[in-house]
């Protein structure tokens, strides 16, 4: 991390105080709200201090993506060329259609340091969600950035689901550099949510569980089976608000820390639409190691495979991570999925694409009723339910964070108590009896969850910050409100649209990889 330490104020990409100040007008009056404080101080750090690298830890919900598209505003408008990296294609897409930044995976940016063409020609890049980027990774990009005198702005959260691999780069990085921190949640609607997630990042967790349980948030059951019937109980209750399959989609999600636990609660919702009648034509796809997809007309699905179609001519990318619902089925078993994305400008579009029968057998899709927290990451919804046996700490989190209005918890007695608390207090007499002995077990298994760390921190003092912490002022709940016209000014003129957007101005043609331009999808 010595070149975080380093690269402190080297005036990488910097702007001026007048050029980020018109850039957060201009988004006010894009968007229709305005950026809260805390944000404005993120974002004039961000365009206006200079550090060739920095970082932001951002609490579930607290607009990161908002701040980083009014960054991308005083970008487009100076010159600064920019990109963003992400590590699954369907988060980068997120990331690209929410802010404007156009984004590949970490593992696409990698390649193109192995192959030559590294970071060069690219003024900024943005590392989304970096706290599951792991220390290699992360290192990498730093040494080549700091070769090509890229700016790399990394931003996540050390709270939320940790990296596959050695971790804690990110934190350390932010504590170096005395990175800001978004701490205002600005997704959840019940104050008494709020509340808890808040409690929770003090490390007070069983306090937060507790006042989730005095919300109604939390359903204990005594076996592991009773809970995942809650839970499609719950699903098969909720979906009813919803008319069209893609609302549904957009407002509901199940969700597990395990794969088997997913595929359980997939199985269930799929035998319950069938049981109502709703699914149509249906086909049996064997797949590897002797198990089987039985998919009908009408089933949610979620793409397992990234397929870049666009590259070929042949239509539009089908991403890794896409929820879709099956509106067809071919005589030859292909499976026509149809899907529903947003524009920038917040309007919905719908695509459609055929699967043929070698690619679904080949895992490329799978039920997408349920799906495990690690792939929800990004993804905000009305209604999360969330089953928590196999979670720790760092996947609940961002499970019971995902949903706006309601995040729903159940927690299996039985299967979270050891044998012996069992076995000494016998089965539970009553429901609140239940509910406090599910929580007590439950919080017994977060307490032993700890924070990714640095390996070198066990050799060697770590080094100090370059600066002081910032000072971060108490601020009020967040309100949307539409902005005011922006004054007229010579700094920045209008907004992007996205049909028209650049890499800092400059057609991002002069920033290749592999022979691939870093274009925005269609």
């Amino acid at each position: 991390m010595d070149q975080a330490r380093a690269r402190y104020a080297d005036g990488s990409a910097r702007l001026s105080p007048d050029q980020a100040a018109v850039a957060v007008s201009v988004f006010g009056v894009a968007v229709g709200f305005e950026l809260a404080a805390e944000q404005r101080r993120v974002v004039e750090r961000l365009l206006t201090a200079g550090h060739g690298g920095d970082a932001v830890i951002g609490v579930a919900g607290s607009g990161k993506t908002s701040l980083m598209e009014a960054c991308r505003i005083g970008w487009d408008a100076t010159g600064p060329t920019y990109a963003g990296a992400s590590l699954s294609a369907i988060a980068a897409q997120n990331l690209q259609e929410g802010s404007g930044i156009p984004c590949r995976t970490i593992a696409a940016w990698l390649q193109c340091i192995h192959d030559g063409a590294g970071l060069a020609g690219l003024d900024v890049l943005v590392l989304d969600e970096a706290a599951m980027t792991d220390d290699r990774s992360m290192a990498v990009l730093l040494t080549e950035a700091a070769r090509t005198g890229t700016k790399i702005i990394a931003i996540g959260d050390p709270q939320q689901l940790q990296a596959i691999g050695p971790g804690g780069g990110f934190a350390e990085v932010h504590r170096l550099v005395s990175g800001e921190t978004l701490a205002v949640d600005r997704r959840q609607r019940d104050a008494g949510e709020r509340a808890a997630l808040q409690v929770w990042r003090t490390g007070a967790r069983d306090q937060a569980l507790n006042l989730f349980a005095d919300r109604g948030r939390i359903h204990a059951t005594d076996s592991a089976d009773d809970a995942r019937r809650g839970i499609l109980t719950a699903w098969n209750q909720t979906r009813t608000r919803y008319d069209d399959a893609h609302d549904m989609l957009d407002n509901l999600v199940v969700l597990a820390a395990r794969n088997h636990d997913a595929a359980l609660l997939n199985t269930g919702a799929q035998a319950l639409r069938r049981a109502a009648g709703e699914l149509g034509r249906a086909h049996r796809y064997a797949l590897p190691g002797g198990d089987a997809l039985t998919l009908a007309v009408g089933d949610v699905v979620r793409v397992r495979a990234n397929d870049y179609r666009s590259r070929r001519g042949t239509g539009p990318d089908v991403l890794n991570g896409y929820r879709a619902v099956v509106t067809d089925i071919a005589d030859d078993h292909r499976a026509q999925i149809t899907w529903r994305r947003k524009n920038s400008d917040g309007k919905a579009r719908t695509a459609q694409a055929w699967l043929s029968p070698g690619q679904i057998t080949a895992g490329a899709l799978s039920l997408g009723y349920a799906m495990t927290i690690a792939a929800s990451q990004g993804l905000t919804t009305d209604t999360a339910l969330v089953y928590g046996l196999g979670a720790n700490a760092y996947a609940l989190y961002p499970g019971i964070t995902r949903a706006r209005t309601a995040n729903h918890l159940w927690l299996p007695a039985a299967a979270l108590e050891d044998p012996e608390t069992r076995a000494r207090l016998g089965e539970p007499r009553d429901e609140t009896e239940l509910l406090d002995r599910a929580l007590e077990a439950y919080i017994a298994l977060l307490r032993q969850d700890r924070a990714d760390a640095m390996v070198s921190d066990q050799f060697r003092a770590a080094p100090e910050p370059v600066a002081p912490a910032p000072q971060v002022a108490d601020e009020p709940a967040y309100l949307p409100k539409i902005a005011p016209p922006a004054p007229a000014s010579a700094v920045i003129t209008r907004v992007i649209p996205s049909s028209e957007r650049r890499v800092g101005g400059v057609c991002l043609g002069r920033v290749q990889c592999g022979g691939l331009l870093l274009l925005p999808h269609a």
